[in-house]
C-alpha cells in the first residue's frame, strides 16, 4: 500500500501526489461499495464515476457485475496499487459481453483523455460459463477495452484471467467514425493468462506500449 504523507502540498514525490489526489477524488466507498469480495458493486461503481470526478479506489476486493463499467471523457479512475482488486462478478453466460472498463460511447463517438492506474482486474475466466470454453472464443470479455479511443493512459494496472485480452485496443465494428485506437500509452502493467491475448491493438495508430 502506498503510505500517505500528512501536511504535504506539492511535490513531484509519486506518494505525496496520490496522497493529494486522493483526498481530492471520490471515494467508491462513498457510494457505498463494500469492498469484501461477495457483493455486487457496479451500481456504486458506476456512480462514483457518473459525478464526473476523479475516482479513487482503496485497498479491497471488490465484484463487478453486469457488462462492467463505463467511462466518459477524461474519466480519472485510480487504485492504491495492486491491492485495489476488482474482479468479474462470477457466472457470466457464455458469449455474454464484459469489459471491466470501457469507454460509454466506444461506437458512436471518440473518447479522450481517461486515465485508469494503479488497480489489479481479475476476469475470473475458470468461474465464467459454467468453467467450461467460450464458444466463440473470445472477444465479449476484456479488462480493459479502449475502443475508439484518444489520448488515454494506463499505468501500473495487472489484468489477468480475462476470456479475451487484459488490455484491448481497437475499435468497434460498427462505430463512426471508425478512427480506432489512436495516441494512448499503456506502460507498467503487467497482464497474464488471459484467453485470447495479453494485450492487442487490433485498429489504430500512434498508440505506445512500454515496459510492460
Amino acid at each position: 500500500a502506498l503510505e500517505t504523507k500528512v501536511g504535504v502540498t506539492a511535490s513531484t514525490d509519486r506518494e505525496s501526489l496520490d496522497y493529494l489526489e486522493r483526498s481530492a477524488a471520490m471515494k467508491v466507498r462513498d457510494f457505498v461499495a463494500v469492498r469484501h469480495g461477495i457483493t455486487d458493486d457496479r451500481v456504486a461503481f458506476q456512480a462514483a464515476i457518473d459525478a464526473g470526478n476523479p475516482v479513487y479506489i482503496p485497498e479491497g476486493t471488490y465484484i463487478i457485475g453486469g457488462t462492467g463499467l463505463l467511462l466518459d471523457n477524461y474519466s480519472y479512475v485510480f487504485g492504491a496499487g495492486w491491492g485495489s482488486y476488482l474482479k468479474e462478478k462470477p457466472a457470466a453466460a457464455d458469449g455474454q459481453a464484459f469489459r471491466m472498463f470501457q469507454p460509454r460511447t466506444h461506437a458512436t463517438a471518440i473518447t479522450y483523455g481517461l486515465i485508469i492506474r494503479d488497480l489489479h482486474l481479475d476476469g475470473q475466466a475458470s468461474l465464467q460459463h459454467s468453467g467450461g470454453p467460450l464458444s466463440n472464443p473470445s472477444n465479449t470479455q476484456h479488462g480493459i477495452s479502449l475502443r475508439n479511443a484518444e489520448n488515454c493512459r494506463i499505468t501500473r494496472v495487472w489484468s489477468e484471467n480475462f476470456d479475451g485480452d487484459g488490455i484491448y485496443l481497437g475499435r468497434d465494428t460498427s462505430s463512426t467514425p471508425p478512427n480506432g485506437a489512436r495516441y494512448n500509452i499503456v506502460e507498467g502493467c503487467y497482464v497474464t493468462r488471459n484467453v485470447r491475448n495479453g494485450m492487442m491493438i487490433g485498429s489504430g495508430t500512434h498508440n505506445i506500449l512500454r515496459g510492460n
